[in-house]
């Protein structure tokens, strides 16, 4: 008859932990015989090793080792860990070469970047270098010389208990799994297997988790953290606005109309889910030409004279420096789309409501079809009606 599982774990789980601090904390006995060892000479200095092993013998106790097991690398520290971490506030001119110095920096003290986040204007941003403790005080310095130091500041933490605390876990539930092997071995009831084999999974999963904080700790330990915030400096000339010289393309506003020409004759088909506004539109009393029920998009179609004389392209141009001059963002271009011999180009404003504009240049008259939705994706959802709309104009 075998006795229950448990009362078997406890007794091994038990023997385990008092071998484990039976071998880190030594009698009193014991250590005076290690300190009077170590005063004798050097030709009997090979004599404690007996001594030593049958201590450690007597502590392990009967229970057996698996001769087979590989021998387990010694993680207990021999001197103290400590992670340094420091953090910089530079101010600099330009991010983007501020960056490219840092990297350069990092490599000269056989570091890495870690991490790199920006903002979409590179006025900002956050990079995290990690370097080998030894060069730690020299490379926080010279990482500081990279911009104007607005803030430093540097912190050490002692992690040397903590590691040999998570140390001395690991060797415990290793030595625990190593019995659970044997006992294993030597079980031949069916459930008892069972049993043995989900605490040994257990335990496998416990040892995994402390292994990758032991090595997570080293490497915080052996490589230091140097976190860098940069901030790009306030230039003291501001960009002054400067109107676009084509009259009606300084005038285009996404938010009302502005174009009230309708000289050019196109036949168009409606677009499906959009009510027809063309009478007050043409009649100069409407926003749109057409708009959805919920008045979340709309479309507007006029036309300009092509003065001075040129080509869509050229049009499509001054409209994007004009809106560059605007400081819109997130301003597109599509440059392989083609729908019915129009150009477009797409503006995200501030506000998150999107804008879309599409010119072609037809003999000396320049056509161009204005579409405001709410946001993108509502926009996105009529975009397969609104392009059937523009396939459709006719100017024969």
């Amino acid at each position: 008859m075998y006795k229950p599982l448990y009362t078997l774990l406890l007794v091994f789980s038990l023997a385990c932990i008092i071998a484990m601090m039976s071998c880190a904390m030594p009698s009193k006995q014991g250590g005076r015989a290690l300190y009077e060892d170590t005063k004798e000479s050097a030709s009997s200095f090979e004599r404690p090793a007996p001594r030593m092993k049958k201590m450690r013998d007597r502590a392990e106790g009967e229970m057996p080792r698996d001769s087979s097991a590989p021998a387990e690398k010694e993680d207990t520290p021999r001197q103290r860990m400590i992670i340094y971490n420091a953090e910089l506030d530079l101010e600099v001119d330009r991010i983007k070469d501020t960056l490219e110095i840092i990297e350069r920096k990092t490599k000269l003290y056989e570091g890495f970047i870690e991490s790199v986040v920006t903002s979409d204007t590179y006025k900002k941003a956050t990079v995290v270098v990690r370097v080998p403790v030894a060069d730690f005080e020299r490379a926080v310095d010279e990482l500081a010389k990279t911009g104007t130091v607005t803030g430093r500041k540097v912190s050490a933490s002692d992690i040397t208990m903590e590691f040999q605390d998570i140390t001395l876990r690991l060797q415990t539930n290793k030595k625990i799994r190593e019995r659970l092997y044997l006992l294993l071995k030597n079980t031949r009831d069916p459930k008892q297997k069972v049993k043995i084999l989900r605490e040994i999974e257990k335990l496998d999963k416990k040892i995994e988790t402390l292994r990758a904080t032991i090595e997570y700790l080293r490497s915080k330990a052996d490589f230091s953290t140097i976190t860098i915030h940069l901030t790009a400096r306030v230039r003291e000339v501001v960009h002054r606005y400067i109107p676009s010289p084509f009259t009606w393309v300084a005038r285009i506003n996404a938010d009302k109309r502005t174009i009230f020409n309708d000289s050019v004759s196109v036949d168009y088909t409606k677009p499906g889910e959009f009510f027809d506004l063309s009478k007050n539109y043409f009649d100069a009393e409407g926003e749109y030409l057409f708009k959805t029920p919920r008045g979340e998009c709309g479309i507007r179609m006029s036309s300009v004279e092509n003065y001075p004389p040129a080509d869509t392209e050229f049009w499509k141009e001054a409209i994007l420096y004009e809106f560059e001059n605007r400081y819109y963002k997130n301003v597109k271009a599509e440059e392989d789309l083609s729908i019915n011999e129009f150009s477009n180009i797409d503006v995200e404003l501030k506000d998150g409501t999107w804008y879309s504009l599409f010119l072609r240049v037809i003999d000396d008259t320049i056509l161009v079809i204005e579409v405001k939705a709410v946001s993108k994706e509502v926009y996105e959802k009529y975009k397969k009606e609104i392009v059937g709309f523009i396939k459709s104009i006719n100017d024969e």
